[in-house]
């Protein structure tokens, strides 16, 4: 849930000094993204617990995952249309929320019948969201990267640790993420 925030603080950062806007011009955007790629999921998840659909936060039957699901999509395709909409941002932006919303899509579908990790996807996604902003503005961010993937490595660590995950449902979900999240750099 805090993947969509962390991407827009780190691509808002880049983009406030290329569009020369300020903070507060860009605080409103930073509030929609926090209210509906993190906020309103993790309340939908309370209620669902307090209503007893779902028995916890873990969600360990994948059919208690359903409607979180569900509702996670919507909001995060509307943060996606309101990205390209409302704030203009540039096309590898709101191309890359697009394509971190298939990702939890994929993520959705896979899991009915097979476990495939929706925190490495999620993190998959930000480092191809991160790869694509850089290439669509010509940057090279070597350090940027490699300490992503580091990252990812450790949160693979911790899912397996975990007990999770096999090692292949954490390599699948972190590559469904990345690749989908990629292709956008493809078109630019």
């Amino acid at each position: 849930m805090f993947i969509p925030c962390y991407a827009i603080v780190l691509m808002g950062i880049d983009w406030i000094h290329r569009a020369n806007a300020t903070l507060m011009t860009t605080f409103p955007l930073l509030v929609f993204t926090f209210f509906l790629t993190l906020l309103l999921p993790l309340l939908t998840c309370l209620w669902l617990v307090h209503r007893g659909w779902v028995s916890d936060m873990m969600m360990e039957n994948a059919a208690e995952r359903r409607v979180p699901y569900i509702t996670s999509l919507i909001y995060m395709f509307t943060w996606s249309l309101m990205l390209h909409t409302i704030w203009q941002l540039p096309n590898a932006v709101w191309q890359c929320a697009m394509a971190a919303t298939a990702a939890l899509a994929g993520v959705a579908i896979i899991n009915r019948k097979w476990k495939i990790s929706i925190h490495l996807a999620s993190f998959g996604s930000f480092l191809g969201s991160c790869f694509t902003y850089c290439y669509s503005f010509g940057l090279l961010h070597f350090w940027l990267f490699l300490t992503l993937f580091g990252i990812a490595l450790l949160l693979m660590s911790a899912r397996l640790l975990l007990n999770a995950h096999t090692p292949l449902q954490v390599v699948c979900g972190f590559l469904l993420g990345l690749t989908l999240t990629m292709i956008p750099a493809l078109w630019l």
